[in-house]
């Protein structure tokens, strides 16, 4: 089994939603970097994963959910974590696997006038990019960005959902 050191693995070392940086293990010392310890940037990343499953629900349904699950899984099985315990995690240890971007690029295609959609993925996959491009946000900051970009389609986020 894959040796996970960050505390947000601890209950469940095999969640997709865990950082790259926090997924490596002395099985994978030549492969990947030393797994680092756990940091609010780790918890953007868990976050970013969560908005990509929720998008490509809101456009696909659980079948798409379905899908996009066994091609990151596929995809997962074809890089250094092939032999752990990994499930249908959206990073190949390093960044994030290129079937998370086509997913996103699918749901966009299905709904090309419809720039909440637009939004919400682009923010996202923003959240999904190795840590030192994440560090340069905060929780306060994502926060404040999502508003902003949100306020500039009109109406409220309430009137969206």
């Amino acid at each position: 089994m894959l040796l996970l050191t960050c505390p947000c693995t601890v209950l469940n070392p095999v969640s997709p939603t865990v950082a790259p940086e926090c997924t490596r293990g002395p099985k994978y010392e030549e492969e990947l970097p030393a797994p680092e310890p756990f940091t609010p940037w780790a918890d953007i990343w868990a976050l970013g994963c969560v908005f990509s499953d929720m998008l490509v629900r809101c456009r696909f349904g659980e079948e798409g959910v379905t899908e996009y699950r066994q091609r990151r899984r596929r995809e997962t099985h074809e890089t250094p974590l092939k032999d752990s315990e990994w499930v249908s995690g959206f990073h190949d240890g390093v960044k994030r696997l290129s079937c998370v971007d086509e997913m996103h690029q699918r749901v966009l295609e299905g709904c090309p006038g419809d720039h909440f959609l637009h939004v919400v993925s682009r923010l996202t996959l923003e959240m999904l990019q190795p840590r030192e491009k994440r560090e340069k946000y905060s929780a306060g900051r994502i926060r404040s960005r999502w508003l902003r970009e949100l306020g500039k389609l009109g109406g409220s986020l309430e009137q969206r959902v």
